[in-house]
């Protein structure tokens, strides 16, 4: 073979390889074991990071709904829906939640800061903050939040902390709409409540002006009256007649007769016409139209108080009691052994990465060398 190959002559397998790396041999060696060294010496430098993962599921917020829990026609699914896991996710990648765990767990420090007083700082903290945090829905539509620290116990307590914070912070949007519902309950209590004082005034002065108190047993008692005494009449008016043909109109008899009959007359009178001050049916008939309406309608407002009452403390209840929002599967706890770094990967990807770019360099290189003889020839 001549010292310089056409490129119909050049080896195109990898075998034509082997006489280059043998020329280059202790170049590549070199590099080669250099890189091995270091990425043993950065392997072990490098801090162990673990991890500690939280599992949970989110509830679905209709459990928190005063009406919807008292509607006992109505199935409620404890767990939540897709934009319950979106929400609660969303809350977890949130900026105040990161405030909270990075101040409080002076997170700043362990990146480096010694404090975040500067914007350059902050968002610096906050990238790291984020790379160590990894929450994602699960396939049985759970929610999984892992933490890195280099604390392992550290890492646990964040992560336990993260959805405690979640839970609180899911709770508080809820708990802004709890109130508005608490608040519109009260306005209808109030108004229902003002319009039954209204109809109870109006139904006191309706039975006060037409005497009427028990519609059933005032009605009886009225026509027992009337008909009692339009008997009693009718029967005096027939023996005043029968005896004025015997007996003179002087006649004791005849005088007491005539005086029962006017006396009957009167008292009928007043039973049934509405010009008198007394207890009569005119004025019982004119009247119970109105009071039954009104007595109607106060019934009606006296349910309608109750329900509104019963809305109101169920709101109040919700309002009040401290209910979680998630369902936690499984806590965080300190792990057994470190998540990363992988050393023996590091110090093996390190060491072949270098060798292959050796040989793909050194090939290059000769591939040059043999263009430049090839041309200068």
């Amino acid at each position: 073979m001549s010292a310089i190959q056409t490129k119909s002559e050049r080896p195109k397998s990898l075998t034509g390889l082997l006489p280059i790396i043998n020329r280059w041999k202790y170049h590549v060696l070199g590099l080669t074991l250099l890189a091995f060294v270091a990425s043993v010496i950065i392997s072990l430098i490098l801090p162990n990071v673990y991890k500690s993962t939280t599992v949970f599921y989110p509830t679905n917020l209709a459990t928190l709904d005063p009406d919807q829990i008292m509607d006992g026609n109505k199935k409620i699914e404890k767990f939540g829906t897709r934009e319950d896991i979106d929400r609660i996710t969303t809350i977890g990648l949130s900026q105040p939640v990161a405030d909270y765990i990075i101040y409080k767990y002076k997170l700043y420090k362990d990146y480096g800061f010694e404090d975040m007083t500067d914007d350059l700082s902050k968002q610096a903290v906050l990238d790291n903050f984020i790379g160590d945090l990894n929450i994602v829905q699960t396939e049985r539509d759970a929610i999984e939040l892992t933490f890195y620290s280099e604390d392992k116990h550290k890492a646990a307590a964040i992560a336990n902390d993260m959805v405690n914070k979640i839970d609180q912070m899911n709770y508080e949007l809820t708990l802004e709409n709890q109130k508005k519902i608490l608040h519109i309950q009260q306005q209808r209590y109030d108004y229902i409540f003002e319009k039954l004082v209204a109809i109870r005034d109006s139904l006191s002065k309706a039975r006060k002006k037409h005497s009427i108190y028990g519609l059933v047993n005032e009605g009886r008692s009225i026509s027992e009256s009337v008909l009692k005494n339009q008997t009693d009449m009718l029967k005096a008016q027939g023996e005043l007649e029968v005896l004025s043909k015997s007996l003179s109109a002087t006649d004791p008899k005849i005088i007491a007769l005539k005086a029962q009959v006017n006396g009957l007359e009167k008292a009928v009178a007043a039973i049934t016409k509405t010009n008198t001050h007394s207890y009569n049916l005119e004025g019982y008939m004119n009247g119970i139209d109105q009071v039954t309406d009104l007595e109607l309608q106060f019934r009606y407002l006296r349910s309608q108080l109750s329900d509104a009452r019963k809305a109101f403390d169920h709101a109040k209840l919700s309002l009040t009691s401290k209910v979680s929002t998630i369902y936690v599967v499984q806590k965080a706890y300190p792990a057994m052994k470190k998540a990363k770094p992988i050393r023996w990967l590091i110090v093996v990807s390190a060491t072949v990465l270098t060798f292959v770019l050796s040989v793909i360099f050194v090939a290059l290189l000769e591939l040059y060398y043999r263009e430049m003889r090839r041309a200068a020839a």
